[in-house]
């Protein structure tokens, strides 16, 4: 019994002290390296994404905008279904889980020398990651995502063609 005792009671200094030589590294490494330890690798990735690619967000004010004056290019990344429910008139639709699919199939019909606006719905991270992939691609549009989603453009008469 008292052997049970001693063993557990080393078992646990030693868990310890690796937890401690653990955290010390880590903290020590964050302190010398500025990018540091990556703790939310899939939130860091958006912010990495948006930053290394200069992509903008855009309000739905300036997109009204953009649409009248024919000045962008609409993709919608999402699904297929919810893109046959109700779209932009001429939005491409580019849903992430089905991207090379869908890219290989629409490349052609993006023009070259007009803004990209990706839109999804509120809430939604996909136009992040399929601008992503777009520039991987090669596409060098310049790109901006909806601040808001799907949502905010309903009903698409009152905010793109009514005559205020």
């Amino acid at each position: 019994m008292f052997f049970l005792k001693v063993c557990y009671k080393r078992d646990i200094i030693v868990a310890f002290i690796i937890i401690l030589v653990g955290s010390l590294l880590g903290i020590g490494y964050n302190l010398i390296y500025s990018g540091g330890v990556k703790v939310f690798a899939r939130y860091s990735h958006k912010e990495e994404i948006l930053k290394k690619n200069e992509i903008d967000f855009i309000n739905i004010h300036e997109i009204r905008i953009f649409f009248e004056e024919s000045l962008a290019q609409f993709i919608d990344s999402r699904d297929e279904e919810e893109f046959k429910k109700g779209h932009l008139p001429g939005a491409i639709n580019l849903p992430l889980h089905k991207f090379d699919e869908y890219f290989s199939r629409f490349a052609g019909k993006i023009e070259q020398d007009r803004f990209l606006i990706i839109y999804c719905d509120k809430g939604c991270d996909s136009k992040i990651f399929v601008a992503d992939k777009l520039l991987t691609k090669g596409i060098r549009n310049k790109i901006f995502l909806m601040e808001d989603g799907w949502e905010e453009l309903q009903p698409i008469e009152s905010i793109f063609f009514s005559n205020e």
